[in-house]
C-alpha cells in the first residue's frame, strides 16, 4: 500500500500519528475499491466488526476484525478471497496498525 500525506486532523476528530493509505486489490470490494483512500488512526483499538490495518507474518492487510478468545479473523468482504485464520496459542507475527475511520473514494 501507498503511504499519503493528508492533514487529516482538521478534516476529523483523529490521533496526531493518523495516516491514510491507497487501497490496493479487490479484497475489500465492492465496498472499498482499488485507488480509494483509507484513513488510518493507530491511537484507536479495533473492537469486532471494525475495518482494521494489520501486519501478519511480515505483510500488511486491510480486512474486517472478528475475535474470540482463541482466535481472530481477518475477513475480506469480496467472497472470492478465504479469511485468515489466527490461532491465539500458536506464535505469529502479527498486530494491529490501526483502525480504518474513514475512506476517501477515488474520483473516475
Amino acid at each position: 500500500m501507498e503511504s499519503l500525506k493528508i492533514e487529516t486532523e482538521e478534516m476529523l476528530k483523529v490521533g496526531p500519528n493518523t495516516f491514510a493509505l491507497r487501497v490496493e486489490g479487490d479484497s475489500m470490494s465492492p465496498r472499498f475499491l482499488e485507488g480509494d483512500i483509507i484513513i488510518v488512526d493507530p491511537s484507536l483499538a479495533c473492537e469486532n466488526g471494525d475495518f482494521c490495518i494489520a501486519w501478519l507474518n511480515g505483510e500488511v492487510t486491510f480486512k474486517k476484525l472478528r475475535k474470540n478468545e482463541k482466535e481472530i479473523r481477518l475477513i475480506p468482504l469480496n467472497e472470492k478471497y478465504p479469511e485468515i485464520v489466527i490461532h491465539m496459542d500458536k506464535p505469529v507475527d502479527f498486530r494491529i496498525i490501526g483502525k480504518v475511520v474513514d475512506m476517501i473514494p477515488k474520483l473516475q
